[in-house]
Formats: C-alpha cells, structure tokens, sequence
C-alpha cells in the first residue's frame, strides 16, 4: 500500500513565524510556489502561508515589517507520513488543495502535491497493466490488457491499498 511518505518530497523550504512577510514573498517567488510551511526552530509544523494568506497585505495597507505569524494559516490541512494514499486523495478532493505537508509526530517531513500523487497512480496503473499482460503472456508493451480484468474489484488499482 502506498503511503504519503513513499509520495512526498523531503527538503521542504519554510519559514519561520516571525521571519516578515516580504521574506516569505520573495521566497514564493524566487521559487515559484504558492504557499511554505511554517515551522518553530525544532521543525514542527506551526501552518502555512500561501499567496492568498497573503492577499490581505492589500486590506492592511501595506505594513512594512509584518510577521509571517500574522498572516499564516494555523488550521491547515495535514497529513502524517504514514496515511494511506486513498485517503490523501479524498484530503486533496475534499479540500481543494494543491500541496500538504506531511508530518511525522509533529515534526514536518515533506509535502505531497496532486501532481506526485497523479504521478505514483500512473505508475501504478502502469505497473499493473505489466503484472496482468504479463500473467495473460502478452508483451509488456502492450499499452491496454487484451483480458478484462477478472477481480470483483471496480479498478485494479484497489488491490495495491
């Protein structure tokens, strides 16, 4: 079964609470992101601020030296490391995000995107599609089985979680 930490990406770029908010822009922007976590020295995950966390910099007049801890959100949405990838699908579905951070007892271990976990299940329908030509004796490159698959599942992709 696929869990979040065999989809997340590690080395994650924060911020701190009280770093400014024109530090957490810049950062956005030198990389191309929408949102960073927000972690307290030790790496705990504290939230996030994103671009429309940001947003409200227009509504407060333009403060100068704000801190990120004014403006983040400290009820995110969060995985741990070990949730299963059903469930972080039904989280993104649910929730309308692009990107969750991934903790493992408190402690900010990574993030999962919709992209990666798009890309583990194409894989993973990949690699069954081989497992099933494979047993029928058709080639692997073969892009579609030529035998309907015989599982009282919907989808093969069931048997993996």
């Amino acid at each position: 079964m696929f869990k979040a930490k065999h989809i997340m990406r590690g080395g994650v770029l924060t911020v701190h609470a009280h770093d400014t908010v024109d530090h957490a822009m810049a950062l956005m922007l030198e990389h191309a992101i929408a949102g960073l976590p927000v972690v307290d020295e030790d790496g705990n995950l504290l939230g996030v601020i994103s671009e429309f966390d940001l947003l409200d910099l227009v509504c407060d007049c333009w403060p100068l030296q704000d801190r990120v801890a004014h403006y983040m959100s400290a009820e995110t949405c969060v995985v741990d490391q070990d949730t299963d990838w059903v469930a972080v699908a039904d989280l993104f579905r649910a929730s309308g995000l692009r990107v969750l951070p991934v903790t493992h007892q408190g402690r900010l271990v990574g993030v999962i995107s919709r992209r990666s976990l798009l890309q583990t299940i194409l894989s993973a329908r990949r690699l069954v599609r081989e497992v099933l030509a494979q047993s029928a004796g058709e080639s692997e490159t073969d892009p579609e089985p030529t035998r309907p698959c015989t599982h009282e599942c919907s989808s093969p992709l069931s048997s993996l979680s």
